[in-house]
């Protein structure tokens, strides 16, 4: 940590932290130029930015139709490289169902361990449960996985109905 960083963390505790956040999901972004940070690329432009002193050259060259779920297919090339990315369009997001994301940092926060669907909710609100007991049973590609509680609490908010569609990291049940 910075001299920098340790009175940014001091002075505007919560920014910082989000700051943080920012950087352990996307990574150091001070090489890119503001205006593409703020504005993306067009299909067909190139940037060049140096990074741990070599020179990278990334393309953009296109993007798939938006699915229902509010993510598309991103297609570039890094140093004439052929890569693709999924990404949620924040344009419409808005328009899309997003489940709540569980906090990572929150042990009382059950997040989904991987995409699939609900298959039954073992406890209810208001259920007192011990580290390990069964909470929810979750499918995906035909497997069945049980979710347990990852400690002793009472079951304060059941997230999602049985049946229902999730990504890795949406919230499934909190707990007090």
């Amino acid at each position: 940590m910075t001299e920098q960083d340790l009175v940014s963390s001091v002075m505007y505790p919560k920014v910082f932290d989000e700051y943080e956040h920012f950087i352990r999901d996307f990574g150091e972004v001070t090489d890119l130029p503001t205006a593409l940070y703020f504005t993306g690329m067009d299909p067909g432009e190139e940037v060049s930015l140096v990074h741990a002193g070599r020179e990278i050259k990334i393309k953009y060259v296109a993007s798939s139709s938006l699915r229902p779920d509010g993510t598309k297919d991103v297609f570039f090339e890094v140093m004439g490289l052929p890569r693709t990315v999924t990404v949620t369009d924040k344009s419409a997001v808005s328009s899309t169902k997003r489940n709540v994301r569980a906090d990572e940092d929150n042990v009382k926060h059950i997040g989904a361990p991987m995409p699939g669907n609900i298959l039954e909710y073992k406890v209810k609100k208001g259920d007192t449960v011990k580290k390990g007991d069964p909470l929810v049973a979750l499918t995906a590609m035909k497997m069945e996985t049980l979710v347990t509680a990852a400690v002793d609490g009472v079951v304060a908010e059941i997230c999602l109905s049985d049946g229902d569609t999730m990504e890795a990291g949406d919230l499934l049940v909190r707990m007090e």
